[in-house]
C-alpha cells in the first residue's frame, strides 16, 4: 500500500487533488504493472482486489488473500495536507489497522514492514514542521499496531535507517516553539511564520537538498527477542534479529541452521551477550573466509573450532 500510481502504470495524467509527481519516476514503457498484477491472481485463482481510497480500503474483506493500495499518482500526501474524505488517501495508521487485519488470519504468522517514509521527504526539504508532524503519524501507526496484536506473540521493532542534519541544541524551556531560531546572522525568523508547513528552517551550510545525518539512530523494540537489542549494532543486526525471531532464512530449521559458517555462527553472536560484549557483529561466510586465511579467525571466536 502507498503511492506511486505513476511508476507502475504508463502514462498516467494529474488527478484532481493528486497531480502528477515530478520528484518521483515516470513510465513510459507502456505497460501497467497494475493490472499485470490483477491477470497473475486471476490466472492463479487468487482472491485479491485493489483499492485507490479510503472508502475503497474501509470496505476490504480481511480474508482477501492479495490486496495493492495505489492512493497517489507518486509519493502520498503529508497527513495535514492529505483528503480524508472517502474519496481521499489514507494514513499510515489506517493503512497499517488494514494491513493487520488482512495478515492476523495467517496461522503461520507475518512479517508486515510499515515506514513513515515522508519524515525523510520533509527532512530533505528543511521542513520541520512537515517532519515532526509526520513523526506523530508514525507514532499513530505504531500504537495501532501495539493496540492489534499480542505482545507475547509479536515482535515490534521502530527504528530508522539513517539520521537527518536536523538537530536540537541548549536548554529550551518545555513550552519553547522549537521552530524558532534564537541566535542567527541570516533572516530574521520573527518576520516568518515558522510554524507554517512550507516553512524551510534556516542552516549553516545551504545547499539545493539537505542532506542525512551520520549520526546513531536508536532501535526501540517490544515483545518475543526484544532482549537481543542491549547495545550498540550495526544496521544488519536488525535482519538477523527478525530473522532469528521469525525462524527464517538461517535460522529457519526450528531456530537454528546446521551450516556451522553460517546458522551456528550467528547463534553464537546472538546468545553470548556477558558484561564484556560491548559490540554484537555478524560476518557472513565471505568474511570468515578472510578471517580464517590471515590467521584472525581464532583471535575473534577463541573458543569455537575452525
Amino acid at each position: 500500500m502507498g503511492g506511486g500510481r505513476q511508476c507502475l502504470q504508463s502514462g498516467v495524467g494529474d488527478l484532481q487533488g493528486d497531480p502528477v509527481d515530478t520528484w518521483a519516476c515516470y513510465s513510459k514503457d507502456g505497460r501497467d504493472l497494475v493490472k499485470d498484477w490483477e491477470q497473475d491472481k486471476k490466472r492463479r485463482n487468487k482472491s485479491y482486489v485493489t483499492v485507490k481510497n479510503n472508502e475503497e480500503l474501509d470496505k476490504v474483506d480481511p480474508s482477501t488473500e492479495f490486496v495493492l493500495g495505489i492512493f497517489a499518482n507518486g509519493h502520498m500526501s503529508m497527513d495535514y495536507a492529505r483528503d480524508k474524505s472517502p474519496k481521499g488517501m489514507p494514513s499510515l495508521a489506517n493503512m497499517t489497522q488494514k494491513g493487520l487485519d488482512i495478515l492476523a488470519k495467517n496461522p503461520r504468522g507475518y512479517i508486515f514492514v510499515v515506514e513513515g517514509g515522508l519524515i525523510d521527504y520533509a527532512h530533505h526539504r528543511g521542513h520541520a514542521r512537515k517532519a515532526l508532524d509526520e513523526t506523530v503519524s508514525f507514532s499513530d501507526a505504531i500504537q495501532v499496531a501495539l493496540e492489534k496484536t499480542d505482545p507475547q506473540e509479536t515482535l515490534i521493532i521502530v527504528t530508522s535507517d539513517h539520521s537527518h542534519s536536523l538537530v536540537f541544541s541548549g536548554y529550551a524551556s518545555r513550552d519553547s516553539n522549537i521552530l524558532v531560531n534564537s541566535t542567527v546572522s541570516r533572516d530574521d525568523p520573527s518576520v516568518n511564520n515558522t510554524r507554517d508547513f512550507e516553512y524551510s528552517q534556516q542552516a549553516v551550510v545551504l545547499t539545493d537538498e539537505v542532506t542525512h545525518g551520520g549520526s546513531d539512530v536508536l532501535v526501540y523494540a517490544k515483545g518475543p527477542m526484544a532482549h537481543l537489542f542491549h547495545t550498540v549494532h550495526e544496521q544488519t543486526y536488525v535482519a538477523y534479529v527478525i530473522s532469528y525471531a521469525a525462524k527464517i532464512g538461517p535460522f529457519k530449521n526450528g531456530g537454528l541452521d546446521t551450516n556451522p559458517t553460517t546458522g551456528t555462527m550467528l547463534i553464537k553472536q546472538l546468545v553470548k551477550c556477558n558484561k564484556r560484549t560491548f559490540l554484537v557483529r555478524y560476518y557472513s561466510n565471505r568474511n570468515i573466509l578472510k578471517l580464517k586465511e590471515r590467521g584472525m579467525f581464532q583471535d575473534i571466536f577463541p573458543d569455537t573450532a575452525a
